[in-house]
């Protein structure tokens, strides 16, 4: 689920690598 639609995809891996920590 991408509810942050608005951010770019690179911008998302980022938050995905931040929240994998």
């Amino acid at each position: 689920m991408k509810y942050a639609s608005d951010l770019t995809d690179v911008e998302w891996e980022l938050i995905q690598e931040y929240f994998k920590k």
